[in-house]
């Protein structure tokens, strides 16, 4: 199968520890210390510019806010604010620090903040702070990415006066309060609406709490080489979200039907009919050749009339084995139920030689070794009971568990949930930051299961298929909601968009 391009790698951005990114930028200021101060600079005309350029397209005031704690974030800030100033928008920072207890750096850049006009106020108690407007921005550089404790008093208070204001707030590298290495909060932390990162993405603002916090994400590039990050130690990679376009593949022009490939489709109940059509629906519009349903005759019942290019097929072994021969993808487990005729079921389809999708009750099913050349797509619940996770648990220690997993018996895993992450034996994981609040919705995991079924056709790589299929879920959710509503997007809303964005995409 053709690619409308040369293909490209599946891994995009790092994500670091908080810590391996401190160790990177001193590995390089130890060989050149000049760049501690180049870095700063680089780091806060890049920022400088996303602000003014939201302050522009967001018809916010021509007033800022900066709120500075002790540190080289507060620094940045200043700055920043130095810039502002430049343009004409005034700008009070709010220092909740005595300046003398603050950086070297810090103090420099408050100073050059001073003598161009800006207005410092040290302050003792939240209600010193002034937000004269909610067009005002706010910009956070109370702690940074290095931060690993609880914000307390004054820098507590004014966090939740901050949050409680409907302002704008752009945070430095990383919402203040926020576990750089974890994303997890304590007492209180920034809920911003955008934050700009410097090199790269850290684990806190993709998991736990911090993918919550942190708003829109811009990459600042601060200057640090790449050849800094040789020998770095990375937990993984943002996926490349250019790799739709590029390792899209192109049917032959003479390709018949089978020849582009058949999905078999196992799935839905009698009480459940929707997830198969979900999942059939889902494989034909990311470009299945045939997709046929197998499922109870009383489910195949109320299947009819909703999707005429299907074929429906009454769930018997013998049926399923007849098509084998032409199946190069297997979905399974969408509403199946949990029955005993299920489970048995299930563990047939599991000896079966096609690649397969396990999804939903077949993965509930699965209590020895899964079956070979097989993607298993748990959302949290399902995965816990997969690894025998207990609630206590958290989400990077599923992580971490979920990779052993997948060493193990060799097969791969997408965790689905807010970030979206895909394991694969000895291969960093992927992690899929897309996506939208609107996409937690039934049915979701029955379109996915569907799009990753008709990729496993073009790709014979099983990553790089899931990967695709992954991927293309959440940009399809992020197309509908960008003209739609979060509140009204359903699973069915993506199968319609595919169309659409597959046009996009081929352009």
């Amino acid at each position: 199968m053709k690619h409308n391009d040369t293909p490209i790698p599946l891994e995009g951005m790092p994500i670091l520890t908080a810590h391996e990114m401190a160790r990177i930028e001193q590995r390089a200021i130890a060989e050149d210390p000049s760049l501690d101060e180049l870095f700063m600079e680089t780091a806060s005309r890049g920022m400088f510019e996303l602000v003014l350029g939201t302050i522009r397209q967001k018809d916010f005031s021509d007033h800022a806010i900066l709120v500075c704690g002790k540190g080289n974030n507060a620094g940045d800030a200043y700055t920043i604010g130095t810039l502002l100033l430049a343009e004409s928008i005034e700008v009070d920072a709010y220092q909740l620090f005595p300046l003398d207890e603050c950086s070297k750096l810090c103090r420099k850049h408050a100073a050059a903040f001073k003598s161009r006009g800006g207005v410092i106020h040290t302050i003792a108690r939240p209600e010193e702070m002034e937000i004269p407007s909610r067009r005002d921005i706010i910009i956070d550089g109370i702690v940074g990415t290095g931060f690993t404790g609880t914000l307390t008093g004054l820098a507590s208070d004014i966090v939740q006066k901050i949050n409680r204001s409907e302002n704008c707030v752009f945070a430095i590298d990383i919402p203040s309060g926020i576990h750089g290495g974890t994303g997890e909060i304590g007492e209180a932390a920034i809920e911003a609406n955008i934050t700009a990162y410097l090199g790269a993405l850290k684990i806190g603002h993709l998991y736990n709490q911090g993918l919550e916090n942190v708003g829109d994400l811009y990459h600042i590039d601060f200057g640090l080489e790449t050849r800094f990050y040789d020998g770095a130690h990375f937990f993984g990679h943002v996926i490349n979200p250019e790799i739709l376009r590029h390792n899209l593949h192109k049917p032959r022009r003479k390709a018949h039907k089978y020849e582009v490939g058949q999905v078999a489709v196992v799935a839905g109940s009698p009480n459940m009919p929707g997830a198969a059509v979900l999942a059939a629906n889902a494989a034909l519009r990311s470009g299945a050749g045939m997709v046929k349903v197998f499922s109870s005759p009383e489910a195949i019942s109320k299947m009819h009339g909703l999707f005429p290019e299907v074929i429906l097929i009454p769930m018997e072994p013998e049926a399923l084995q007849n098509e084998m021969h032409r199946t190069r993808s297997l979905v399974v487990g969408p509403g199946l139920s949990r029955t005993k005729e299920a489970e048995q079921l299930v563990h047939h389809i599991f000896k079966l030689n096609a690649m397969k999708v396990i999804d939903g009750d077949a993965l509930y099913f699965m209590t020895d070794k899964p079956p070979p050349r097989s993607i298993l797509t748990p959302h949290e619940g399902e995965l816990r009971r997969l690894l025998h996770a207990e609630p206590e648990v958290g989400q990077l220690e599923l992580v971490d568990l979920a990779q052993n997993y997948v060493d193990r018996h060799d097969v791969i895993l997408v965790y689905k949930g807010a970030p979206t992450t895909l394991f694969a034996k000895g291969l960093p994981k992927l992690v899929f930051p897309f996506g939208n609040q609107g996409m937690a919705k039934a049915g979701m995991g029955d379109v996915l299961a569907g799009m990753i079924g008709a990729f496993l056709l073009f790709h014979d790589d099983l990553r790089e298929a899931a990967a695709m299929g992954t991927l293309l879920h959440q940009r399809a959710g992020d197309h509908v909601q960008a003209r739609s509503s979060i509140h009204s997007l359903i699973a069915s809303d993506l199968i319609a968009d595919l169309g659409p964005l597959f046009h996009h995409l081929e352009k």
